[in-house]
């Protein structure tokens, strides 16, 4: 089972922050979001900018992911105090 998280924009566009992910088969961060797409299209639009974290660090889009694993996707964050 994996934990995700989606963060802004993202939370908006599938209506949730938090989901949880049952598979049977080796996926990776860039599988899990095109399943996610197929339930939540949405969230296609957002793919060229997202960030994405596998357990609290910065990930790439290839890597495999594990059970128990917690996947989160946000939005590149700007701005700040002037």
């Amino acid at each position: 089972m994996l934990n995700i998280r989606l963060f802004a924009s993202l939370r908006d566009a599938a209506g949730r922050s938090q989901l949880e992910w049952e598979w049977r088969e080796p996926l990776t961060v860039e599988a899990l979001f095109e399943n996610l797409v197929r339930d939540h299209p949405r969230l296609k639009a957002y793919r060229s900018s997202l960030l994405v974290a596998v357990n609290e660090e910065y990930s790439a889009w290839d890597r495999p992911l594990s059970d128990g694993d917690e996947v989160a996707f946000f939005p590149p964050v700007s701005g700040g105090a002037a």
